[in-house]
């Protein structure tokens, strides 16, 4: 998912992905529930909690899906664009 949105948004920015159950994997993400995506050690959907269990997202449509909508991501990036 943040591959292909910076790729159709021609954006060459670099990001993490960490797998929360590797050894070597930072404190903070062991217990993040996955997925979740942090711009700058925010969430794009505030209000997560904490755990080791599947996250679950309303899409832009409403419908329940394991991904956060790409409108939460590319609101997330704007954001962080325009501090620079």
């Amino acid at each position: 998912m943040i591959m292909r949105f910076l790729a159709e948004n021609d954006l060459d920015i670099d990001f993490l992905e960490i797998n929360k159950e590797d050894q070597g994997a930072p404190g903070y993400a062991r217990n993040l529930a996955s997925p979740t995506i942090l711009v700058d050690g925010e969430d794009i959907v505030p209000g997560y909690r904490e755990g080791h269990a599947c996250r679950i997202y309303k899409d832009e449509n409403g419908e329940l899906s394991g991904l956060p909508p790409e409108s939460a991501l590319r609101s997330a990036v704007l954001r962080r664009i325009a501090k620079d």
